[in-house]
């Protein structure tokens, strides 16, 4: 599965892992959790949560790590399962309490669980553990979108600076049209 994701051919490399997990399965051991942990990132890249999800579950029960627990919290949160979402992120985020990713996710949960305060501390944990040097920083803008207007100052120009130092256009629209928004 390694070598076809390697080499761009998704829909073989699923099949080869699923293959793995299959085999191993009907020799009555848990498939190892890498094997998991790659289908589920491929499925994901693939656009498929519900399969990423399941992969990320089926290494959860095998080895529980944040890594998968993140990714079921991140397929979860695709799938608009915000309840499951949480929990998963909440179980990520036991295992490293540093990933800003972890922290981006809940924040977004609570978002759309009404809840700003908590999104507002999410999102300047997710801030303090360098949220900016992620690629997921583009997650960022269904946050805070939602709830720029309830953040206190310091934390609204914490995330321009992250949206204007990330080098993407689109975040760097974003973080202008916030400040003009402040000023007026």
């Amino acid at each position: 599965g390694e070598v076809l994701g390697k080499q761009s051919k998704q829909t073989e490399a699923k099949e080869a892992y699923e293959n793995a997990i299959r085999k191993a399965e009907s020799g009555d051991i848990d498939p190892p959790g890498p094997i998991l942990m790659s289908l589920g990132k491929l499925c994901e890249e693939m656009g498929d949560h519900s399969a990423a999800k399941k992969a990320y579950l089926h290494a959860i029960r095998g080895t529980p790590t944040a890594g998968a627990w993140l990714g079921a919290g991140m397929a979860c949160l695709h799938l608009g399962e915000w309840h499951l979402a949480e929990e998963a992120l909440s179980e990520a985020n036991v295992f490293d309490n540093e990933n800003p990713v972890v922290w981006a996710g809940l924040a977004l949960v609570c978002v759309k669980d009404g809840r700003p305060r908590e999104a507002e501390m999410a999102i300047q944990e997710a801030l303090h553990h360098r949220i900016a040097e992620s690629p997921l920083l583009r997650y960022m803008p269904l946050i805070t979108t939602d709830i720029m207007v309830m953040m206190d100052h310091g934390t609204r120009r914490e995330v321009c600076q992250a949206f204007e130092s990330s080098g993407d256009e689109g975040l760097q629209r974003l973080s202008e049209e916030i400040l003009a928004r402040e000023r007026v």
